[in-house]
């Protein structure tokens, strides 16, 4: 069973520590300034459920779909069957312990995460392990 967070619009915001891709900067950074933001209760989301949401994450640039779960565990993402590349951030209470860069039709990847988030290509271009990535709601997001 899974709950989507319909009533409310969601963001992925990166905040860069000093050692990451990011740093230098102190200004929050909109990875998708909206997104679909599913908890899991414990079970992988279903072949139907990502098939639809990838659509939505294809046709928008700007999209983002964020799996939440009950526990931190090893989580695979994989792009074979879908015609454009992903990147893919997984996270344990907000922090970045693994991102890749998945190719289109082809990739797979694994982390350790109780949050996975999905991206249209090269947004993740600057987030590194150790950053911090949220899902939050759009009104409590403090960049534009």
């Amino acid at each position: 069973m899974d709950e989507r967070s319909r009533d409310a619009e969601w963001c992925v915001v990166h905040r860069p520590t000093a050692s990451g891709a990011g740093a230098g900067s102190d200004a929050d950074r909109t990875l998708a300034g909206s997104a679909e933001y599913v908890r899991r209760a414990g079970d992988p989301a279903t072949l139907h459920d990502r098939a639809g949401a990838l659509a939505r994450l294809y046709r928008r640039d700007d999209h983002g779909l964020a799996f939440a779960f009950e526990t931190v565990t090893d989580r695979r993402a994989t792009t074979v069957g879908t015609p454009f590349a992903l990147d893919v951030v997984w996270t344990v209470d907000g922090r970045v312990t693994r991102v890749a860069h998945l190719g289109a039709w082809r990739d797979a990847a694994r982390g350790a995460g109780e949050v996975v988030v999905e991206l249209p290509e090269g947004a993740a271009e600057e987030v590194a392990v150790g950053d911090e990535v949220v899902v939050q709601s759009q009104s409590t997001r403090s960049t534009a």
